[in-house]
């Protein structure tokens, strides 16, 4: 499951997660707390090298705000061709 700066999440419905994860932040986000990012990675960290862990990515994208994967900041060069790339190519960077 990928999910692109959630919001109205809680603690509850972090924990109800049971499948792999890719989550992906923005550094201004009025819907989601700086407290409550930290929180859902380490509720996600908490089972590791156990038999109910379960695989994660969190990654914070700096200069952006909520919204920014379905609609992004064009005036800065490195977004403008991370979307070219990702419209043409389809993946994420290496």
């Amino acid at each position: 499951m990928v999910l692109c700066h959630p919001s109205s999440l809680s603690e509850t419905l972090i924990r109800a997660i049971d499948v792999p994860t890719a989550w992906a932040f923005a550094e201004q986000d009025m819907t989601l707390s700086p407290q409550l990012r930290l929180k859902a990675e380490a509720i996600f960290a908490e089972p590791k090298d156990k038999s109910d862990f379960v695989s994660y990515e969190f990654v914070d994208y700096k200069g952006t705000a909520h919204g920014f994967a379905c609609r992004p900041n064009l005036a800065y060069e490195d977004v403008k061709a991370e979307v070219r790339h990702r419209l043409w190519n389809g993946s994420r960077r290496p």
